[in-house]
């Protein structure tokens, strides 16, 4: 389903204005059209990537997985280092992603309101020589954005690998309480060729400030390799023609799924 363009930028000046208005400094001329400058391209963009998996962290972090045809993207925003991950390439922003990824990933300006409203109040459609809004003024506004592509498409477990690498690489350089050597072991756990790992689990925890959620996200994994290997190893022993993830769910649907299999 494309997007639409208008009510994408509609909410991305609502978000500047609600933001100004909170901190009692209301922007004068709110309300009124404004929209980020784009060429045909960034309209292209705009208009038709959509939205993979969108996870957040607090107001200011997250990562997006957006994809166009078979064209497969990571967008982060709030992440202070640039992301390094394998097949991923850096590439150069433009208006029609960063108007996606501020609306998609509801981000929260960080400016300050004056800074907001000054560029904010600027011009409006009701301005006869305007012609939208840099996209580089309004991104100042936010956390920073960053867009990598990738080299191929992506499927669940592969996203949830490389949004693992980016967010541990991230704690490395950054000021998390996960220490490099730990980071490293997070990033070496990609490594484990067990479709449906937990990567998700981990990520959602790795910038958490308290230490156990990462414990019990790093206990998921844990089980799951378990659960891997000894479902593997009974699936192969009865001549099954299921998945390891089917062998491992509850009792009940597990047998239900076994007896059909024999059945056929």
């Amino acid at each position: 389903m494309s997007r639409n363009m208008i009510s994408a930028n509609t909410e991305l000046f609502a978000t500047l204005e609600r933001y100004c208005l909170v901190r009692d400094q209301p922007i004068e001329s709110a309300g009124l059209s404004r929209y980020v400058a784009t060429d045909a391209e960034e309209k292209r963009l705009l208009k038709d990537l959509k939205v993979g998996t969108c996870i957040r962290f607090g107001n200011h972090r997250s990562l997006t997985h957006l994809f166009l045809s078979d064209t497969h993207y990571i967008g982060t925003v709030g992440f202070e280092f640039e992301p390094s991950a394998p097949n991923l390439t850096l590439i150069e922003n433009n208006a029609g992603l960063s108007v996606c990824l501020l609306v998609e990933s509801k981000a929260s300006p960080l400016a300050s309101p004056p800074t907001v409203r000054n560029i904010v109040e600027a011009g409006s459609m009701t301005d006869a020589d305007y012609s939208g809004h840099e996209s580089l003024q309004i991104e100042s506004l936010f956390p920073s954005i960053q867009v990598l592509r990738s080299i191929e498409p992506l499927d669940d477990d592969s996203l949830w690998r490389l949004c693992l690498i980016i967010c541990a690489e991230e704690c490395k350089q950054g000021g998390s309480w996960i220490e490099h050597e730990l980071a490293s072991e997070l990033v070496a756990l990609t490594d484990l060729n067990i479709p449906s790992m937990p990567y998700s689990a981990i990520c959602r925890s790795i910038f958490d400030a308290d230490p156990r959620s990462l414990f019990m996200a790093l206990y998921r994994c844990l089980e799951a390799t378990y659960s891997h290997q000894s479902s593997r190893r009974l699936i192969e022993k009865l001549a099954l023609d299921i998945s390891w993830q089917e062998m491992a769910a509850p009792s009940k649907a597990r047998l239900g799924g076994i007896h059909r299999n024999r059945q056929a």
